[in-house]
């Protein structure tokens, strides 16, 4: 009996370890999704900053503007 104890214990010490990772995996797989939204949001940003800094070097006023409002649109 005490082989089968040794073997149901580890069983549930097998099942704890599993159900550890999966609640690890999920919180990564979150936080993951996170950091892409993170990405995304700053690849834009770098999108309007180089819309911004073209025509603020070619002194083009109205494409500045335009730059600057659609910014404020995506906030």
């Amino acid at each position: 009996m005490r082989e089968e104890e040794k073997m149901t214990q580890n069983r549930w010490n097998l099942f704890a370890t599993v159900r550890a990772q999966r609640l690890r995996i999920e919180t990564l797989e979150t936080e993951v999704a996170e950091l892409q939204r993170h990405y995304v949001r700053m690849a834009e940003l770098v999108d309007v900053v180089q819309e911004l800094l073209i025509p603020i070097a070619q002194r083009d006023e109205a494409r500045i503007a335009e730059a600057i409002e659609a910014f404020d649109k995506s906030l």
